[in-house]
């Protein structure tokens, strides 16, 4: 057999060996996410991840209020919203129960009933682990 072949299986088996862990790694923090319970996983208030000053807090109870603002010195809006959440595995089910989007200018809008589901994600960083709370249209919340 020829060297190349060798090389490559040494090679293989030292990734695998390297990456093992690492994969069930991955695996069981997907699997202690998705066992935790509501009130730890969630209770207390997630922060945009992007800097901006929105923010999700979800009460141990099953409910939640989400707050934010955007704009500047000439115009400003800031949102506000409460309702209920369910956890389902890593799937996180808000219901907008009611809310108020206003802005500077004096327009003002209700917020309507509305569900979104979001995912529960555990990442690494180098401070350690980080709980991350992801949306379909790209918003990003940690606690």
């Amino acid at each position: 057999m020829s060297t190349s072949f060798f090389t490559g299986v040494t090679v293989a088996i030292y990734v695998f060996a390297v990456l093992a862990p690492q994969l069930h790694a991955h695996e069981t923090q997907y699997q202690e996410v998705q066992n935790q319970d509501v009130s730890t996983t969630l209770a207390g208030t997630w922060q945009s991840t992007d800097g901006t000053p929105f923010a999700y807090t979800f009460d141990s109870n099953g409910t939640y209020v989400y707050v934010g603002s955007m704009g500047g010195p000439g115009l400003s809006t800031q949102i506000s919203e409460r309702g209920t959440y369910t956890v389902s595995g890593t799937d996180v089910t808000i219901q907008t129960r009611d809310g108020l989007i206003t802005s500077s200018n004096g327009y003002k809008q209700p917020v309507k009933p509305e569900t979104t589901v979001g995912r529960l994600l555990s990442v690494n960083t180098q401070s350690g682990p980080q709980m991350l709370l992801t949306f379909p249209d790209g918003r990003v919340f940690s606690k």
